[in-house]
């Protein structure tokens, strides 16, 4: 069994905001790093079956702070925001 330090807490990440599609298929979350005070904040959108059939599959890359997913009435299409840079 691990040891819970500061630092594991602090380099985990969580996943939060889950948001069941229309038709119960599937589930789509974010995975949020805790990240340190002076570090920019990542989140990324991961998705996965209700019913566990097929692993999560991760659709965003998580270098900006994706977060709140939602899915569209029909379950086809998926909304989420981000924090991405245009710089």
């Amino acid at each position: 069994m691990r040891e819970v330090t500061p630092q594991l807490v602090v380099d985990g990440a969580v996943p939060l905001q889950p948001a069941i599609s229309p038709d119960g298929r599937w589930v789509a979350y974010t995975v949020t790093t805790i990240g340190r005070k002076d570090e920019h904040p990542s989140g990324a959108i991961w998705v996965a079956a209700t019913d566990g059939s097929s692993a999560p599959r991760k659709l965003t890359a998580g270098t900006a702070k994706d977060f709140l997913p939602r899915w569209a009435p029909d379950s086809a299409s998926l909304f989420f925001g981000s924090g991405a840079s245009t710089c």
